[in-house]
């Protein structure tokens, strides 16, 4: 990528490639959210990282409780499927 700055503005060059696009891996977040086991919590420490755990228990269809705790933090609890707890 840092070769393509070096490139001189309007004039026609050959032989640079395209830069490959890729898919971001899932972050540490994301992979806590989906390694919890049914009935198991987990301690959010602010609200922007409650935010998008919502978002990845959303997105892999887990349902999921949330509750403040008073200090600004968050525990999330996964559940069944079927609504019942643990």
């Amino acid at each position: 990528m840092e070769n393509l700055k070096k490139l001189p503005f309007n004039q026609p060059i050959d032989g640079i490639l395209v830069p490959g696009t890729f898919k971001a891996s899932a972050s540490s977040l994301e992979r806590l959210i989906l390694s919890l086991k049914v009935g198991q919590c987990v301690r959010l420490e602010t609200a922007k990282e409650t935010s998008q755990a919502r978002w990845f228990v959303k997105k892999h269809g887990i349902p999921v409780v949330v509750r403040a705790v008073g200090d600004g933090s968050y525990v999330l609890w996964r559940r069944r499927k079927n609504g019942k707890s643990a």
